[in-house]
């Protein structure tokens, strides 16, 4: 086999790999939100596969390496574990257990969903099986909150970092209860920009580093500000204002 036909069985077989691995069960939105006031919340979930997939639910404390078996989160998802079918749909009721958690902000956790795929039915002992894990935050907020989700967002205060070879370094202060979740960060001035390169979730009344990088070296002085921040219901909204040293 040459070079050129190695090459492109690898290429082929890569694809084939990477189509197995994507997800059939799709949960509805990108976050929870879990009033306090509330008994329960429901997470609407679709299989949107050929095939019948088994889907595995549980909250964790923010372990990406936590299991089901483990994760100690205060949240009880039912079903744990059901079998949904091609084309139909699963609500997952979540249900708060009891905790002393903070009551002047809220509280971050993870809905995980393991989707797990039935084997091939001419499967033999060298088929590799691949479950595909999808995981989201949940937010617990206490009643009473002071403000709301939109106003903390538009509300952060900005500021020029330390310099860092790393790139352009802001210090972003969250001053309220609510967490935001930053999908993006760019700074302009003249005709250099820099962005960042994912994104950042702030939690309340904190003060984080964000590093936004780009080719060339963004001068001293006043700068155009764009952030985008995701609401509650998952959709990112821009946000724009001026930089002054």
């Amino acid at each position: 086999m040459n070079r050129t036909r190695i090459i492109t069985f690898l290429s082929v077989l890569l694809c084939s790999w990477v189509f197995q691995v994507q997800a059939n069960i799709v949960i509805s939105g990108t976050r929870v939100i879990y009033p306090a006031k509330e008994r329960e919340v429901t997470v609407k979930t679709t299989n949107m596969g050929k095939e019948p997939s088994l889907a595995q639910v549980w909250v964790d404390r923010g372990d990406p390496n936590a299991r089901a078996d483990n994760a100690n989160a205060p949240f009880l998802v039912t079903p744990p574990l059901v079998r949904i079918e091609p084309g139909k749909g699963q609500a997952f009721r979540v249900v708060f257990t009891g905790e002393s958690l903070p009551k002047d902000r809220e509280s971050l956790f993870w809905f995980n969903l393991l989707d797990v795929p039935p084997l091939p039915k001419d499967a033999d002992a060298n088929v590799m099986q691949v479950a595909y894990r999808s995981r989201i935050k949940l937010f617990y907020r206490p009643d009473g909150l002071a403000g709301n989700p939109v106003k903390a967002a538009e509300s952060l205060t900005w500021t020029r970092g330390a310099a860092s070879k790393g790139g352009t370094v802001l210090q972003v202060r969250n001053n309220s209860a609510f967490y935001v979740s930053l999908a993006s960060v760019s700074l302009k001035s003249g005709t250099t920009s820099v962005k960042t390169d994912g994104g950042y979730t702030l939690a309340p009344f904190s003060t984080q580093d964000v590093t936004l990088k780009g080719p060339g070296t963004l001068p001293a002085g006043q700068a155009d500000l764009t952030y985008s921040w995701v609401n509650d219901y998952g959709a990112a909204v821009s946000q724009t204002s001026t930089l002054t040293p």
